[in-house]
């Protein structure tokens, strides 16, 4: 479609014209100096709501945490935590707090209760959005995250949520294939159990999983995403883990990482724009020695792929590095090297979680919105790493990147929209197999 065609120039501009309006704007509404472009960001990693649908309303985010004394978030993606962590009412953790209040989990470590897609959310942030005033709305793309990736539905779901809210998102995401702990506490059977004794088993199934990178599924979500223009935001571990319910790790397979599949989703839909999120890092998925070796072998691989350096967590092992990982100089030469496509990114999820204590059961810390200092502090973390690199590469991660890439991406999905008008949601024709 033309729409995957947009001159770069273009493209470009858009995002300086966004950019001298937003300092122009600032100037206008303050006497303070315009901000130092050393110190604007945007947020490709930003979690509005938490596995309780607690959140944020898009206006108060705009107006209160976008704007710092020392950074500005120029623009931001909205993604809602797909997953509801299922309260049972059985669980010892959940206690009666202050003024005979229950609170429930809202957080996926703790809890042996499953996870289930919470496919309402996209609706909630889209209604939000559509009332807001266009100077924030121009701040902010919003993602479709309230869908099954194991689900051949799943890409119905996004062209129907597309055209019910035309003018609305940017892409989708984050969505999870490979993660610890979730993956396993995913409502559903596993792969094994959907697959007949006679078929064979995908290359990354045989653990118990729920999920596998080689899903037909996947196929047709990811030429659904390239088909519209969306960005879409994948989270996947680069290594294999087993961590149990309550958050502890009980076996690593650093040999054993998901290169291949990846490389086999981008295989089907190579135009698809996909942020990867973390390089493949999280809590328990630490890096190897060849870690950044495997990342570049991706990227290589797909190249409409990024990769962002989101979650405070994985930015300690680019800042404090262990014996065995990549020092702060590998990181800082693959910064250089892949300029074009890094994005920083915080990975806030901006209501916190409920704390339980098990001694008494009925001890209980609510959690509650972050205060617009608490997420400028996650903000300042990779300041000074960043800094460490030339002006230019600095300012494309910290938000060149991002904005030539949704503004690109607003562009091709308002066009889809316009050209598919006429298509009825209420029969979205099923996926051609690929």
């Amino acid at each position: 479609m033309t729409c995957h065609h947009i001159n770069a120039k273009t493209v470009a501009g858009y995002g300086l014209i966004l950019l001298a309006a937003l300092q122009g704007h600032a100037m206008a509404q303050s006497p303070e100096p315009r901000l130092d472009t050393s110190q604007l960001y945007a947020d490709v990693h930003f979690h509005a709501s938490n596995y309780a649908m607690q959140g944020i309303p898009l206006k108060e985010y705009a107006e209160r945490y976008m704007g710092g004394n020392l950074q500005q978030i120029v623009r931001s993606t909205i993604m809602p935590i797909p997953l509801q962590q299922r309260w049972d009412g059985f669980e010892l953790y959940q206690a009666p707090g202050p003024g005979n209040q229950m609170y429930g989990p809202n957080y996926y470590i703790g809890l042996k209760a499953d996870l289930y897609y919470y496919s309402f959310v996209d609706a909630m942030f889209a209604r939000e959005y559509e009332r807001l005033p266009p100077q924030y709305q121009e701040k902010l793309d919003v993602m479709i995250t309230a869908f099954n990736p194991m689900d051949v539905y799943a890409s119905q779901h996004i062209k129907r949520a597309v055209l019910s809210f035309p003018g609305v998102f940017a892409g989708v995401g984050e969505f999870t294939i490979h993660k610890e702990l979730v993956s396993s506490k995913l409502a559903g059977e596993t792969v094994e159990q959907t697959k007949a004794p006679s078929v064979p088993l995908p290359p990354d199934a045989g653990d118990g999983s729920k999920v596998s990178l080689y899903s037909e599924s996947l196929e047709y979500l990811f030429k659904t995403i390239e088909e519209i223009g969306l960005v879409a935001i994948l989270h996947n571990d680069m290594y294999r883990v087993e961590v149990n319910y309550r958050g502890e790790l009980e076996h690593a397979y650093p040999d054993q990482d998901y290169v291949e599949g990846l490389k086999h989703v981008c295989g089907h839909a190579p135009k698809a724009r996909v942020v990867w999120a973390h390089t493949g890092l999280g809590r328990f998925v630490k890096p190897t020695q060849d870690h950044i070796t495997r990342v570049k072998k991706v990227l290589d691989a797909c190249p409409s792929w990024s990769t962002d350096i989101s979650w405070d967590l994985v930015q300690d092992y680019m800042l404090h590095p262990e014996p065995g990982m990549p020092s702060r100089q590998d990181w800082l030469n693959f910064f250089k090297e892949y300029q074009n496509r890094i994005l920083w990114g915080s990975d806030v999820v901006i209501f916190t979680r409920n704390r339980f204590e098990s001694t008494p059961p009925t001890s209980v810390t609510p959690g509650g919105l972050m205060s617009p200092e608490q997420y400028h502090a996650d903000l300042s973390k990779m300041r000074d790493f960043l800094g460490e690199l030339p002006v230019e590469v600095g300012n494309k991660i910290r938000y060149e990147n991002y904005l030539g890439l949704f503004n690109r991406a607003k562009f091709s999905v308002r066009t889809w929209e316009r050209e598919n008008a006429d298509l009825n949601i209420w029969d979205i024709p099923t996926p051609v197999h690929p």
